[in-house]
């Protein structure tokens, strides 16, 4: 299987146990690419996210859909995620009273089970980027991605974004840190949402924070 990239690599990986507090220890994951493509295009590990992220990345996600179009309203919304394992998105939307299907993308065999193991509300869909274009389910309502992009270099970044935004029939939401290795302002992520194709969507940074949100509806016909 391949990575958590869309450049193709074939990975090994390394599952490592740290110490968190009053003991307890959870799983971490490492991907080191074997190919060169993948080497320049993405780093070699996801930084684990903080708490204060994943509480500003899950309330920006209900944010999002609570402004969503009436003809979403009253009915479930399917939503697929592209995100870090240590962040269970099925578990922090768990108390909207929203009926959500999560779906969570894993491009290899062993975060799918890590993923089914940390996020259990999800469902996990062993696929890649790739591969979900031409053979997996019909659209998705909304594509949500977390502090998953942002370290690639450009053109695996700008791949990944196109993948991801014409996977979502409705709406996109693409939440990362504003320092990276190629720093995240807010012209080069406009220009990007240009160039894949993300018009709609809007950059917003709340005065402070750390993280950016690159966010939108698509226009109904």
């Amino acid at each position: 299987s391949k990575a958590l990239t869309s450049t193709g690599a074939r990975p090994s990986v390394d599952v490592r146990f740290i110490a968190y507090p009053r003991g307890v220890m959870q799983p971490t994951l490492r991907l080191t690419s074997t190919d060169d493509l993948a080497q320049a295009g993405s780093k070699k590990s996801l930084r684990e996210s903080s708490q204060s992220e994943r509480q500003a990345v899950a309330a920006r996600l209900t944010r999002f859909l609570n402004k969503r179009p009436k003809e979403l309203v009253d009915r479930p919304i399917h939503l697929l995620d592209f995100s870090p394992i240590d962040l269970p998105i099925a578990e922090l939307l768990a108390s909207t009273n929203d009926e959500i299907r999560v779906t969570r993308l894993a491009e290899s065999a062993v975060a799918a089970e890590l993923l089914s193991e940390r996020d259990p509300g999800a469902e996990i869909l062993e696929c890649t980027l790739d591969r979900l274009q031409s053979d997996g389910p019909d659209g998705f309502d909304v594509v949500h991605t977390a502090l998953m992009l942002g370290s690639r270099r450009e053109l695996p970044l700008m791949t990944g974004l196109t993948q991801l935004g014409r996977l979502g029939m409705h709406g996109f939401l693409w939440t990362d840190r504003v320092k990276q290795s190629q720093p995240m302002k807010a012209k080069r992520v406009r220009d990007l949402a240009r160039r894949v194709d993300l018009e709609f969507c809007a950059y917003k940074k709340p005065i402070r924070s750390t993280l950016f949100s690159l966010s939108g509806w698509r226009p109904q016909l």
